[in-house]
């Protein structure tokens, strides 16, 4: 049956046995008033097998309102919690799948067995069902509602769901999923978030939100975009978001990273350019050692790769190179091209400047033609069966059509050897304080 047409909903009712000597008054009557009590579309009847029979003369009572009868399956499934759940988790399943959104969707547990009372209330809470209904009224010295003095009484989900839903959203918080957090937790400031989640929650909402933007930023290296993010006061994080909250060294990090590349080839901007790259390459490590975490072995060379090629780079600032404007009149850069086209190899290439652009591997050569320690290092490390051109190139993110990168271990290997061998030699003396706030998100184990 198509249920999408309409804003009206679906009410689920339990069916019991009532009083054998009083049926109308104690089943009959108290289902019609709760089914009647709203606009359905659809009600759905739970009974169980010895109490089917009843349900049909309520569904026959209620024509021409759409009613059907989904019993229990088993004789004794009334005293089974399991079963039950299992049953009413199924039906509510089904509904979803058939197109009717949780917010239409109704349940009154009051009739049934203790056990399909309950389950029926967790297997709404488990499809965010907001509405739960009961029957009360007068009670009697046994604690039976009087027949003739009942009414309906209503209360939402909404508050457990929310702290559920909060709480799933600190995990995956932790595991560093942030997309997920800002999928799975709704922007406070929709119209649609008042139907789902109270008022209560809202500060906290806005504020994990705001959190998770700022680490997804981050996360994908958007350093300008993370460092726009409005953040919230700490104070407007509980207890379970505080940890989150970036200290102001963090925050200090990720506005440097989203200063603009300095430009300018002289000694001055060189200097600039190498404290730049410095920092970023510290940053880029640390995110690379996060998609390992993940397991994202294939994105974590591409990484590892762009960490060589970046310590080589700015190893040559430091001897008064660009690599991406080196002058053709400079001496040493004389001697190097001259040694290169004696052994064959193809000549640089040239900006629009006239200035001479060198890739990672001829850094590489003028860091030896420096002595540099670290051309020995690059020329292993980039020759390594991890970083060979060969390899890398046929990754399926380069010019591949499968994955190449090596498994866990090998990787996790070759990220401590950029840090010991590449990193904390060549980053400055800065370089341990600046690994420790590059790896802030260390609650993501």
């Amino acid at each position: 049956m198509n249920r999408k047409n309409g804003k009206a909903g679906v009410l689920l009712l339990t069916v019991g046995t009532g009083d054998g000597s009083r049926r109308e008054e104690t089943l009959y009557r108290p289902l019609r008033l709760s089914v009647l009590d709203g606009h359905w579309s659809q009600v759905i009847l739970l009974p169980s097998l010895v109490t089917e029979e009843w349900a049909g003369e309520v569904m026959r009572d209620l024509a021409p309102i759409p009613v059907e009868v989904k019993p229990l399956p088993n004789e004794g499934d009334e005293d089974d919690a399991d079963r039950c759940f299992d049953h009413f988790d199924r039906i509510l399943a089904e509904l979803k799948t058939e197109g009717v959104k949780s917010n239409l969707m109704a349940v009154d547990p009051t009739r049934g067995t203790k056990m399909m009372s309950a389950a029926l209330t967790l297997a709404a809470v488990r499809h965010d069902v907001p509405r739960l209904r009961y029957i009360t009224g007068q009670r009697d010295q046994r604690g039976m509602v009087t027949p003739g003095t009942e009414r309906i009484a209503q209360f939402t989900t909404t508050r457990i769901m929310a702290s559920h839903r909060l709480e799933d959203a600190v995990s995956l918080f932790r595991h560093g999923n942030f997309a997920a957090v800002l999928d799975l937790l709704p922007d406070p400031a929709h119209p649609l978030t008042l139907l789902y989640w109270p008022e209560e929650f809202h500060a906290t909402l806005g504020a994990a939100r705001a959190l998770a933007r700022f680490y997804e930023a981050w996360d994908r290296l958007n350093h300008r975009e993370a460092h726009a993010v409005g953040l919230p006061d700490a104070e407007a994080l509980n207890g379970a978001w505080k940890p989150f909250y970036p200290a102001s060294q963090v925050l200090a990090w990720v506005e440097q990273l989203a200063m603009t590349f300095p430009e300018g080839h002289d000694l001055a901007a060189r200097k600039r350019k190498s404290l730049y790259l410095s920092r970023l390459m510290v940053d880029l490590w640390a995110n690379g050692l996060r998609r390992i975490d993940h397991r994202q072995l294939e994105d974590a060379a591409v990484r590892a790769y762009r960490v060589l090629e970046m310590a080589g780079q700015m190893a040559l600032f430091r001897h008064g190179h660009d690599s991406a404007g080196l002058d053709p009149h400079d001496s040493e850069i004389v001697r190097y091209v001259a040694k290169s086209d004696k052994s064959g190899n193809a000549p640089l290439s040239r900006t629009r400047d006239g200035l001479l652009m060198a890739g990672r591997e001829r850094v590489t050569g003028l860091l030896k033609q420096f002595n540099d320690p670290l051309a020995r290092v690059l020329i292993e490390l980039g020759n390594s069966p991890i970083m060979s051109a060969r390899v890398r190139n046929d990754s399926v993110l380069i010019h591949g059509f499968q994955a190449r990168a090596p498994d866990e271990g090998t990787m996790r290997a070759f990220y401590q050897q950029l840090k010991e061998r590449v990193l904390q030699p060549g980053c400055g003396p800065e370089v341990d304080a600046w690994l420790s706030i590059a790896q802030t998100p260390d609650f993501l184990d």
